[in-house]
């Protein structure tokens, strides 16, 4: 029997939400140049194998990383096929699809990048994190914060036994909880330079409260304390600096946010600062003697199948416009 070889021709990956058909390629890696035709039967249980690799991904622990995604690139490209594929019935659901997180993510790192050189970004919340874990994957220092309901607190200044309570935190032992974590993510070092404050600020009121906690921690200059609502930032963007974002998508991300529609692709879990709910797929609260490194550990392993696979779709797409390829 003569072996053939078959070569792998590059082509576009972009647009696969369109309703044009597309090719499909993924960087080549030696490996991938050639491939030996193999039996039918062998070929089946190949892809099986993929198929099995695909599920073990969605179900693994934890936000899709970087060196998570190279190794799917060069390893295993079934599975960013699939997830592409069920990335576009999760788009049914959503205004946004992959393609136009990769791009908000982009265009907002190289802003960032452009504007504060050294800089933490906080993320607040399940809103704004399908963005920022892609982010953090072009390479920008994220800490997520998981934290819910704040727009909820009872903002007075003069509560009732305040000499005891000085601070948000110390009355709150949730939101002293999220600042042990902050200051575990490194937060309060030197090096953390400017800390932006990310959150949809439909009243402004949850990332006011971060802000103040950061402030009353008094261990981070004021002046690097910054608050940033995701919307008004992408439209000061759009506006005034060399962007390729269009208004339409800024409005497509605009109503996933206000509907709480993000939640659905995000690999955070809700945490409030009551200890209000119950532990699910999508909340997390402390139990009564858990330690905080343990509370912690469960914060870095939240994950959810539709979000890893969003994820590693939109991070894909992002390389793609970091790379320059069309």
């Amino acid at each position: 029997m003569q072996i053939q070889k078959v070569n792998f021709n590059n082509s576009n990956f972009s647009g696969f939400f369109g309703n044009k058909k597309q090719k499909i390629s993924f960087p080549q890696s030696k490996n991938m140049t050639s491939l030996i035709v193999r039996p039918p039967a062998e070929l089946a249980l190949l892809t099986q194998k993929e198929d099995e690799y695909f599920l073990r991904f969605l179900n693994k622990n934890g936000k899709v990383t970087k060196k998570e995604y190279e190794e799917i690139i060069k390893k295993h490209p079934r599975t960013l096929v699939l997830a592409k594929k069920k990335c576009e019935e999760i788009s049914k659901t959503m205004s946004c699809n992959p393609q136009i997180t990769a791009k908000i993510a982009f265009e907002l790192k190289k802003h960032y990048d452009e504007y504060y050189k050294n800089y933490t970004i906080l993320s607040v919340g399940t809103s704004p994190s399908p963005i920022t874990e892609v982010m953090s994957n072009l390479g920008a220092n994220v800490i997520f914060l998981p934290i819910s309901g704040l727009r909820e607190l009872e903002q007075n200044m003069h509560y009732f036994n305040r000499i005891n309570y000085p601070t948000l935190a110390s009355k709150h032992p949730n939101l002293e909880t999220i600042m042990d974590y902050c200051t575990k993510k490194g937060i309060a070092k030197n090096d953390a330079g400017s800390i932006l404050i990310l959150d949809f600020c439909a009243t402004g009121k949850s990332a006011r409260l971060v802000k103040q906690m950061l402030f009353e921690r008094d261990d981070i200059p004021k002046e690097n304390i910054f608050i940033h609502d995701v919307i008004k930032t992408l439209e000061y963007i759009k506006n005034e600096c060399d962007s390729r974002i269009t208004q339409e998508e800024i409005g497509y991300l605009d109503a996933d946010m206000r509907t709480s529609r993000c939640a659905k692709i995000s690999n955070i879990p809700h945490f409030y600062y009551d200890n209000t709910g119950y532990n699910s797929h999508k909340t997390i609260v402390r139990k009564p003697l858990e330690s905080k490194w343990s509370l912690f550990n469960r914060f870095d392993d939240f994950s959810k199948p539709d979000a890893r696979a969003w994820a590693l779709v939109a991070t894909a797409e992002a390389f793609k416009l970091q790379n320059n390829i069309s």
